[in-house]
């Protein structure tokens, strides 16, 4: 009985926070189920994984100027497994549209930001296997390199490229995130919580008006995600995920595991 409604409260849960959006944080994969292993280790056994990924984060705030960061990313990644349970893996993409809104000093500027570089690096794993539930955890740190100005718009006005002096803005990130797992045949919903530290800055000057940001962090620390990894063949894995509160953006996934 206790455990139907546990699962009755995991699956509410889930119903209700997937109807928003997040960024991506990443579990340990039930897709290794393939004959591609690299090394046998401790009675384990070590799979390479390939995966693409679209994310749009539609909004960060920032602690202060009332200020805003948003920007959709494409990427690969490669993850290493070792018997299904921990994973190393790193991602290199593009960050396409960034955008980055402050107030500062009775000004209104929004810097439209030319398509990035952007890498992460992170590991995860299954911490406990409690009644066919999978207490999971992922801790991973995310950069945006050396996004160039396309125009800046201060109080209304727009400036093209040629008229703005300045280094561009920057972006990176680090996470942690804690989170419940449970297999339904192809199915396996999760949910969590996680924290979130990020760091943005912007300098330049345009039409007279110049700005210097500093380093700004992100105003909401502690958020909510989840998501659904389907697994419909052994090797594959699709997954869509949701995270709000500290931010709110989507992602979804597909993993090849050799």
């Amino acid at each position: 009985m206790k455990r139907k409604l546990l699962v009755l409260v995991v699956l509410s849960l889930f119903a209700v926070v997937t109807v928003t959006y997040a960024a991506p944080v990443r579990i340990p994969s039930n897709a290794g189920k393939t004959k591609g292993i690299l090394k046998e280790f401790a009675e384990g056994k070590v799979v390479l994984g390939i995966d693409a990924q679209y994310e749009s984060v539609s909004e960060i705030e920032l602690e202060d100027e009332n200020g805003e960061v948003e920007f959709d990313t494409a990427s690969g990644v490669i993850s290493l497994t070792y018997d299904n349970r921990f994973s190393l893996y790193s991602s290199f993409g593009q960050a396409m549209d960034p955008k980055w809104k402050a107030e500062d000093s009775g000004y209104n500027f929004q810097l439209n930001l030319e398509d990035s570089f952007v890498w992460a690096v992170g590991v995860n794993g299954i911490i406990a296997d409690i009644d066919g539930f999978q207490i999971f955890s992922d801790v991973n740190y995310r950069k945006l390199d050396d996004m160039d100005y396309e125009s800046v718009v201060i109080n209304g006005t727009t400036y093209s490229k040629v008229d703005i002096v300045g280094i561009g803005a920057s972006w990176e990130e680090w996470q942690m995130a804690l989170g419940v797992a449970k297999s339904f045949g192809m199915a396996r919903p999760y949910i969590g919580v996680k924290y979130l530290k990020s760091e943005t800055s912007a300098k330049f000057t345009a039409g007279g008006t110049t700005l210097d940001s500093g380093n700004i962090n992100n105003d909401t620390s502690v958020g909510v995600f989840a998501g659904i990894e389907f697994n419909p063949t052994p090797g594959i894995a699709i997954d869509v995920q949701g995270r709000f509160i500290d931010e709110t953006a989507i992602t979804a996934g597909f993993s090849f595991k050799f």
